[in-house]
């Protein structure tokens, strides 16, 4: 009976076990074979990446959170409009209404897809205030710091996970973060 012995090398950057015999890891790409500063630029290297990532995770999270406010602001006005007026046809109500669930749906959906996430409240939401521009300038100009950050806001997260989305493709190691 023989006894094979077989010898693992330690990935350092991303914890896996490999068996002597591999160049470089299968899931974060770290080259086994390459020179000791080789090795140490490709770990730095890793950790700004994996840093990005988390900071781009960060933002998502914020937009998600953002997309929440921003949809109960939207519903929270029809309650309030509700309170204040005497009676006005179901017509007026509808807009605030839809964007405050679409922008609380998506919401939801940050994690899973947060480009999409981000990209269509941010055009419904341009639409609109383009909409509301052109029955009455006026319209538009009401509320104008709210309009400003909320569309800030939705340009930084869609940024975010853009450059999330292009660091998660280099390898698997990124991906799962």
């Amino acid at each position: 009976m023989f006894i094979i012995k077989i010898t693992f090398m330690h990935c350092p950057v991303c914890d896996k076990d490999y068996q002597v015999s591999a160049n470089n890891c299968i899931k974060c790409g770290y080259p086994f074979e390459a020179s000791k500063d080789e090795q140490s630029k490709y770990i730095s290297e890793m950790h700004l990446k994996k840093s990005s990532v988390q900071k781009a995770n960060s933002k998502i999270k914020s937009a998600r959170f953002a997309l929440w406010i921003i949809g109960g602001l939207f519903v929270l006005s029809v309650v309030f409009q509700i309170f204040q007026s005497v009676s006005l046809p179901l017509e007026y109500y509808l807009p605030n209404l839809f964007f405050g669930l679409i922008f609380i749906g998506f919401g939801f959906l940050t994690y899973r897809l947060p480009i999409i996430s981000t990209i269509i409240p941010l055009a419904l939401l341009t639409a609109y205030w383009i909409f509301l521009m052109s029955q009455d300038l006026s319209l538009f100009f009401r509320g104008i710091l709210y309009k400003i950050a909320s569309f800030s806001v939705l340009c930084y997260a869609l940024y975010a996970a853009i450059d999330s989305q292009n660091l998660r493709k280099e390898n698997e190691y990124l991906e799962n973060l």
